[in-house]
């Protein structure tokens, strides 16, 4: 199985070109259990709209921007993803806050 390393690396790499490529690949991955390729696409590109803003291109994303416990949900019915993630609000690590997104695909 490559999406699960794929969906990683798009979601984890600092590297803006890698990640982009992997989520690129991710989306002609087709099918595999229950990993879908396309739809962790979207998920991985909309993770990547977010640890990215305000960052300059190729600029190492700051930690306090980085998604962490990323999970989702998809209702095919509405053809949309439930995404939920944290972030470390500070460089503590005690304090966190909870995102949640709905994409559709």
């Amino acid at each position: 199985g490559i999406i699960h390393p794929l969906f990683f690396i798009a979601t984890k790499c600092r590297n803006w070109a890698l990640r982009r490529r992997a989520a690129v690949e991710l989306r002609r991955a087709g099918r595999e259990g229950v990993w879908e390729g396309p739809i962790m696409a979207v998920v991985a590109d909309r993770i990547a709209q977010i640890e990215e803003k305000d960052v300059p291109w190729g600029e190492d994303i700051p930690e306090r921007n980085r998604l962490h416990e990323i999970k989702k949900n998809v209702a095919y019915e509405t053809r949309q993803v439930f995404v939920e993630a944290t972030r470390a609000r500070d460089d503590s690590w005690k304090n966190w806050e909870t995102l949640q997104e709905v994409i559709s695909f």
